[in-house]
């Protein structure tokens, strides 16, 4: 079965040299990244492009917690709204799309 996990790179990296020792943290930008977890091993770890940009694109939360996604959210400048619990399943405007700033997103939670 394979994950997709979300985070800022610190946290990876120090999860993953607990659960991994001989991990090495092979993305070289970014303060966001995306790791997939394959039977137990990590199989890949990138920098979040769309979350590192600068400007007013909007990020790919899927799959993040609400605490980080509001955290990188909010910082961007938009307003959010979250219904449910859990990880975030949908969001209301489209990754990659650009948006203005105060402009309001919507995120459904499983």
């Amino acid at each position: 079965m394979l994950y997709n996990y979300y985070g800022a790179r610190n946290d990876w990296n120090s999860i993953s040299s607990f659960l991994w020792p001989s991990f090495k943290d092979t993305a070289t930008a970014g303060f966001w990244r995306q790791v997939q977890i394959k039977n137990n091993a990590e199989v890949l770890n990138t920098p979040l492009i769309s979350m590192s940009r600068s400007g007013s694109v909007t990020p790919n939360v899927v799959g993040m917690g609400l605490k980080d996604a509001l955290y990188l959210l909010e910082n961007m400048g938009l307003k959010v709204t979250a219904v449910g619990r859990g990880r975030i399943m949908n969001q209301s405007l489209i990754a990659g799309t650009n948006f203005k700033k105060a402009q309001t997103i919507s995120l459904i939670l499983n």
